[in-house]
């Protein structure tokens, strides 16, 4: 996430977010960093891979180069999630998540792609849902 975003949303650095500049060489180091944490097999990282946090009313994602990198030559499973908020009928908002385990090739365009279907077919799930 942007530097700025980090700084706006404190709550990231209490689970241990950290930001990415838009500077090159802080975009490489960036990269080596989330690349390392991944080399322990116990270890989660939460990639937001537009590069930044979006509207919940974004329905179209496009991912900035680097993720292929970090998760590059690396055995991990690469989940997708999808958080999506509702009303219905109550005050006060259920969030409900649905995720999904990517099995194709780790190209920047196939998860690109990969994403935005299964991003599509969790607000499809979620508006069809009983209330």
């Amino acid at each position: 996430m942007h530097e700025k975003q980090l700084l706006e949303y404190k709550f990231f650095n209490q689970t241990g977010g950290f930001s990415i500049n838009n500077q090159y060489r802080h975009i490489i180091n960036s990269i080596n960093y989330s690349s390392s944490i991944l080399e322990d097999k116990n270890n989660l990282l939460v990639i937001y891979p537009q590069g930044e946090i979006n509207s919940i009313y974004q329905s179209n994602f496009i991912f900035k180069r680097g993720i292929e990198k970090i998760i590059n030559q690396k055995e991990i499973t690469l989940l997708f999630s999808a958080n999506l908020i509702d009303y219905f009928s109550n005050p006060k908002p259920s969030l409900f998540i649905y995720l999904e385990e990517f099995n194709g090739e780790f190209d920047l365009k196939d998860i690109e792609e990969a994403y935005n279907l299964f991003y599509m077919n969790s607000t499809q799930k979620q508006k069809n849902r009983e209330r």
